[in-house]
């Protein structure tokens, strides 16, 4: 799963898991950072963290179990 946080760091670490899904063909990436990108509403006001039992929590939940 990548990330979505609002800090310089987040592409350059998105980059390293996707290079390492390529490199790992038994692999998935999970792209949590476009789905809260698309969904603002689902964080908190920082833009990173996810209230509890919101929207955002059970979207979450549903790209790892491989449901979006």
């Amino acid at each position: 799963m990548n990330i979505h946080v609002d800090q310089p760091w987040q592409d350059p670490n998105n980059a390293v898991l996707a290079a390492g899904v390529e490199h790992y063909p038994n692999t998935v990436l999970a792209d949590w950072n476009d789905l809260a990108g698309q969904n603002p509403g689902w964080l908190n006001s920082d833009g990173t963290h996810l209230p509890i039992d919101g929207p955002g929590a059970q979207a979450l939940a549903s790209l790892v179990a491989g449901l979006v």
